[in-house]
């Protein structure tokens, strides 16, 4: 039993390890995004066409890898992933120790 409970232990703990680098590089993908707004906020767009009244070469799409940061849905189930992978977490460690004391 203890050896069932280390290898979830150590599969939620590989699982939120990835959830939370995604969640680092969301976060970096709107620093990015916030800079480049604080500077030239008329040169970006999200997701559509540069304004065709204007030079093509002075409007810039930005990169989905960051416009996808923006997204909602994506978010909102992510930070909902890592804090039920954190309380599944303590809740493996609390049960696993207690096997562990009585082990002994």
């Amino acid at each position: 039993m203890s050896e069932d409970l280390a290898e979830e232990l150590e599969q939620v703990e590989t699982e939120l390890a990835e959830k939370l680098a995604e969640a680092t590089r969301v976060g970096d993908c709107l620093v990015v995004l916030g800079n480049r707004l604080k500077r030239e906020p008329w040169q970006w767009v999200l997701g559509g066409h540069p304004n065709p009244h204007r030079d093509a070469i002075s409007t810039l799409n930005v990169e989905s890898v960051i416009s996808s940061a923006l997204d909602r849905k994506h978010m909102k189930k992510l930070l909902e992933e890592i804090r039920n992978l954190r309380n599944r977490k303590e809740n493996l460690e609390r049960r696993f120790a207690t096997k562990v004391k009585y082990k002994l």
